[in-house]
């Protein structure tokens, strides 16, 4: 019967397909069971498979394995039924030298970007991830069960300065550090993905440091941030759509930094619903310190953070509803050592978010640095209420130089809806307020806020 499926399915990628071949990696001598490393198996598959092009095929069955390298004109693709598990043993899983820049003139010379990888990819072309089956990163092992800042756990998917990526309806789940980064790449397309990654910390479900990406139609649930943009390289991140997205976690849902130092620059998220993680296994910090009931909730459903000296600019967002969220829009300008970049051209739209803590939605910039034209229309933000005025001697810290994040002002702000500060040209359309108990403080709090219209 597994000859069959097999037959009929490599039928239809042959007819779907242009390339000319399909090689079974139990071809090459890929066995299943436990104690089995099949990453040699797998490579010479792979190698085979590049001097022609085509697709390197996992059948039906469990198959573990250490890092393999994928190469251009190939496609990876998982059957149903068939699941690639990462090995547990961190040995498995050599340092990359990644080839991009990574530094840009202003960043300090931090430790060499983590890379390693259950499946790597540097300066490759045309290559894909595709099938219905399961790629496991084996997150659970007690190997990687290290501290929160250990770089050598490997990330499931590592691709490094490659060109047309295509990644899609494949199952992805508990990587042991990030699930996917795609770094300094040219047009990625992530599409029908489903994540599921709470096997570890910092399990974020997509990491997008390039240009030219689509994300679209993909279900992700994971203890980190969900889908994040990160700018740790010398190229703007840009040109990029997230759109038809369900999507969770115990942080940020959708997010741009925090690695900030060349920027983020036309960027659209549209149709999105974002919530809370099924699961946690991050024990979120500060929780009870800003009231939220609620074992489980996200910090933030979108944040933009730009404190890397790197700038936001033509930023679109629309048609989104959250739940489960202690704060439904987040964006800070700030400065980590660095000089600050423009935070400007920012219109979020038709949205309808629901909120669980003492900490509004906030636009803030900095002390001589503000953020630049935003434009917030068609708007619906119900809070969880309670709250209590702020004793107005005591000043709301501006924390310029502080890890961005929802509670970097304390455990509360003196608004229940919208806190502004450092602002030159914000625009409220239709923006409306609810609490769902009573609250002493005011809907919308401004300081420093120049241009302001309300309608």
């Amino acid at each position: 019967m597994k000859n069959k499926l097999i037959g009929a399915f490599v039928a239809l990628l042959l007819s779907t397909s242009s390339f000319a071949q399909v090689l079974n990696i139990v071809s090459f001598g890929a066995k299943e069971g436990s104690n089995l490393n099949n990453a040699k198996a797998i490579q010479n598959a792979i190698d085979k498979c590049a001097q022609k092009g085509g697709i390197v095929l996992v059948p039906p069955g469990k198959y573990y394995s250490g890092t393999i390298y994928l190469k251009s004109n190939v496609t990876l693709s998982v059957m149903k039924g068939a699941e690639l598990v990462g090995s547990p043993f961190l040995k498995d899983y050599p340092v990359n030298t990644v080839s991009a820049k990574t530094r840009p003139p202003h960043r300090p010379q931090w430790p060499s970007m983590p890379s390693r990888a259950l499946i790597y990819a540097d300066g490759q072309s045309h290559i894909s991830i595709t099938g219905e089956g399961t790629i496991n990163g084996n997150g659970l092992s007690k190997e990687f069960k290290t501290r929160d800042d250990d770089p050598n756990r490997p990330k499931m998917i590592m691709f490094v300065a490659c060109k047309d990526v295509n990644v899609r309806d494949i199952h992805l789940r508990n990587s042991a550090f990030w699930l996917q980064h795609y770094f300094a790449c040219d047009g990625v397309r992530i599409t029908g993905v489903n994540v599921y990654n709470h096997g570890n910390l910092n399990n974020d479900g997509i990491d997008i440091d390039s240009k030219n990406v689509i994300i679209s139609d993909c279900n992700i649930d994971s203890d980190d941030d969900a889908i994040c943009m990160k700018s740790d390289g010398f190229d703007l991140v840009e040109n990029v759509s997230i759109t038809n997205c369900v999507v969770a976690s115990n942080c940020n849902l959708i997010k741009m930094g925090t690695a900030s130092y060349a920027g983020f620059k036309n960027v659209s998220v549209s149709n999105c619903v974002l919530k809370k993680a099924s699961v946690s296994i991050m024990g979120k910090k500060n929780r009870h310190n800003i009231s939220v009931e609620d074992s489980i909730s996200a910090e933030a459903g979108i944040a933009l953070e730009a404190v890397d000296g790197g700038s936001i600019n033509q930023v679109v967002i629309s048609n989104i509803t959250m739940t489960g969220i202690q704060t439904p829009i987040f964006i800070k300008l700030g400065n980590r050592k660095f000089q600050p970049a423009p935070v400007s051209n920012i219109i979020i739209s038709n949205v309808t978010a629901t909120s669980t803590s003492f900490l509004p939605s906030s636009i803030t910039g900095i002390p001589g640095n503000d953020v630049n034209n935003v434009i917030l229309r068609d708007i619906m933000l119900i809070s969880k209420g309670g709250g209590k005025n702020l004793d107005p001697a005591k000043p709301i810290p501006e924390n310029s130089g502080g890890y961005p994040g929802n509670s970097m002002f304390g455990k509360t702000l003196p608004a229940y809806g919208l806190f502004l500060r450092h602002i030159n040209g914000i625009e409220l359309n239709n923006v409306k307020f609810f609490l769902q108990s009573p609250d002493e403080r005011t809907a919308i709090y401004q300081s420093d806020v120049k241009n302001f219209k309300s309608n």
